[in-house]
């Protein structure tokens, strides 16, 4: 089973990008989940409906509750790397 589960907050504002082969557009984004001891950056993409609200709505240091699998997927410039793919998520709002 491929499944990983977390809540982080957000490295970098959500950017929209676009598949190798043009067809399909996503956002991608970077979160930090962990300790202060002990901390694990997640490369993030998310489709559809989810990425559009990722993009409107999230920013960097904002917090995100992420569900999704892993794979691996094609890098422009040779290579390959390991991403989540968002299956559901949860916009963590906090109070100020």
């Amino acid at each position: 089973m491929n499944k990983f589960s977390a809540v982080g907050g957000f490295c970098n504002a959500p950017s929209q990008s676009t598949s190798l082969d043009g067809s399909t557009k996503y956002c991608s984004f970077t979160i930090s989940c962990g300790t202060e001891k002990k901390v694990c950056f997640v490369d993030c993409i998310a489709f559809g409906k989810m990425g559009e609200l990722i993009l409107q709505w999230k920013k960097k240091g904002d917090r995100i509750f992420v569900i999704g699998h892993f794979e691996s997927v094609e890098k422009k410039d040779d290579g390959y790397r390991l991403v989540l793919i968002l299956d559901q998520m949860e916009i963590v709002y906090e109070e100020k």
